[in-house]
Order: structure tokens, then sequence, then C-alpha cells
């Protein structure tokens, strides 16, 4: 997976290109989206447009809370 950065305003835009599944593109996501979070961006939008699948355990693992 593919995860391009823009800014509108002060929304934080990730274009995703490519699968979200269990081992491929999960962990890229949630590094990101935590990295953005701890600089302090709290909008942040996911434009999916180009995933062309994605499956349920990539996706909750791309969110799930990362232990302390």
């Amino acid at each position: 997976m593919q995860i391009e950065e823009r800014k509108v305003g002060d929304v934080v835009v990730l274009d995703l290109k490519g699968k979200i599944t269990l081992g491929e593109g999960d962990e890229l996501l949630k590094d990101k989206v935590n990295s953005l979070v701890n600089q302090g961006h709290k909008k942040i939008v996911l434009n999916l447009a180009d995933v062309p699948y994605i499956d349920s355990a990539g996706w909750a693992k791309s969110f799930a809370p990362t232990p302390p």
C-alpha cells in the first residue's frame, strides 16, 4: 500500500492506494495515523478511492490501540 499526505486547510488528507489486509498495509497505516496524532493533528481524512480491497482483520489492526 502507498500513502500520500496532503493538507487541505487544517485537515490532513491521506490518499491511500492498494489493499489494506492483515500483513499488507495495516502497520503502515497505523504508524502514519499515530505519527500524525502525536504531532497534534486532530482532523485526518482517509481517502479510500484507490483502495480496491479491505479485510476486517487488516482494518481492525490498523486502528487497534498500541500497548503502553
